[in-house]
């Protein structure tokens, strides 16, 4: 009668090793973290929109400012891992909302937005220009792109400052300009009087070549949103941000491969079980 070999118990320590080694693989083992640097695509987007009584006019349907609220959701659809804030304008501007990666917030306040909702009337279309350079040029330092959408039918009543277009090159500010409003225009009643107000298209193209900015048109025979959105796709940035990511080092490959390595070596190995 044979009597069992030392060398099972050989076998069964590199068997037990190796199915021990594989269980705790499957653990997923963390010795020590490690710091990842994190590149993310960025942009903060400025929407600037003209709440100056003309843009309550009705030669645009249904009416101008009604039909940049239209025209505002599909570009706040296609903005993806982006910062915005809006503003909003008559003689002065106003901050309605910071910058937010929460478009939804963006689009619940421009759904409420009308002509009345500022205290006077008229139009300073300087006054955004220097809230939103000002403010890029402090988000500058965070290396995100900076990009201005105005929505205006042009009209203003002052003159822009050589040092608002100067800020806004040291800003960097990709500026976009949506005019809004026909040619032809629409009557509206200034106090007493009875005048005709018309899409500036003359003042935009003017303010385009100062900001090198690009400039679309919205009306009922014109509607540049969609080209407005495809060249807004095209600029991009990479940023690196602070701090780093931390990151538990799983080490489950380190037991795996003891364990395929002692596997192999069972399957291999002819080790006499029985002597007789």
């Amino acid at each position: 009668m044979g009597r069992p070999s030392r060398f099972i118990y050989i076998k069964l320590i590199i068997r037990i090793l190796y199915f021990s080694l594989m269980i705790m693989s499957l653990l997923g083992p963390i010795f020590g973290v490690s710091k990842t640097e994190v590149l993310t695509a960025g942009r903060d987007i400025y929407l600037a929109i003209d709440l100056s009584n003309s843009m309550g006019l009705s030669d645009v349907s249904p009416d101008r400012i009604e039909k940049v609220k239209i025209e505002l959701n599909p570009i706040l659809n296609s903005i993806e891992n982006d910062r915005v804030g809006l503003a909003l304008f008559s003689s002065q501007a106003y901050w309605q909302v910071p910058l937010t990666k929460e478009t939804s917030i963006i689009k619940e306040y421009v759904s409420g937005l009308d002509t009345g909702i500022l205290p006077d009337g008229g139009s300073n279309i300087e006054s955004p220009l220097k809230l939103i350079a000002e403010k890029a040029l402090l988000e500058k330092k965070t290396k995100r792109t900076q990009v201005l959408i105005l929505f205006t039918d042009g009209e203003t009543f002052k003159d822009i400052d050589p040092s608002t277009y100067e800020s806004i090159r040291k800003a960097d500010l990709k500026v976009f300009i949506v005019g809004v409003g026909t040619s032809i225009g629409s009557d509206i009643t200034v106090g007493e009087k009875v005048a005709v107000s018309s899409l500036n298209s003359a003042g935009l193209r003017d303010l385009a070549q100062k900001t090198n900015g690009n400039l679309y048109f919205l009306n009922d025979d014109t509607n540049d949103i969609n080209g407005l959105i495809t060249k807004l796709a095209t600029i991009t940035s990479v940023v690196r941000e602070q701090p780093s990511l931390i990151v538990a080092n799983n080490r489950y490959l380190n037991f795996l491969s003891i364990a395929m390595f002692l596997m192999l070596v069972d399957l291999l190995l002819s080790l006499p079980i029985f002597r007789l």
